[in-house]
């Protein structure tokens, strides 16, 4: 999940880089950071989708968003020189909405009842209830079946008999 997320800041901070050079007239070093974001983007989806086969999305979707969300601002004076203590209130309303993205994702993350929910687990209220039952489902019946197979509309899949027993 982290490295999808390190992926995806590495992926932002190469794209305004390859902007930087290009609008400076820099052409093959745009390229070259343009190159350097597809193949992050390319370990991030890697790495996320690794990360989907353990975990539920619930658990991986905030840590990849608030790490790639986190990466660049944590980077930006280090590579580039910004002052956060040039913005309107020294960067104070920055430092505390990264600090409520952090915990939000973290909560969310961390949360049982998303994670039954997402599983598709029954979930127990804490009052005791028992949540009211769903509507049943309706059946839709289909007037002849011979009428489906003359409809190009409809799709239909054929198995090849090698391939049942596969």
């Amino acid at each position: 999940m982290v490295a999808a997320g390190i992926a995806g800041g590495w992926s932002g901070i190469a794209t305004k880089l390859a902007s930087d050079d290009l609008a400076q007239g820099h052409v093959l070093l745009a390229i070259a950071w343009g190159l350097s974001t597809a193949a992050a983007s390319g370990v991030g989806v890697l790495s996320e989708m690794s990360a989907l086969q353990t975990r539920p999305a619930i658990q991986v979707a905030p840590v990849v968003f608030v790490t790639q969300t986190v990466i660049p601002i944590v980077v930006a004076p280090l590579l580039f020189g910004e002052s956060f203590a040039d913005t309107p209130l020294s960067g104070v309303p920055l430092a505390a909405s990264l600090a409520l993205l952090v915990t939000g994702a973290g909560l969310l993350a961390r949360s049982q009842l998303l994670v039954e929910l997402v599983a598709g687990e029954p979930v127990s209220h804490p009052s005791g209830s028992a949540p009211s039952p769903s509507p049943p489902r309706r059946e839709i019946s289909r007037s002849s079946p011979s009428s489906d197979a003359d409809d190009p509309s409809t799709p239909t899949t054929s198995t090849s008999p090698e391939r049942i027993w596969r």
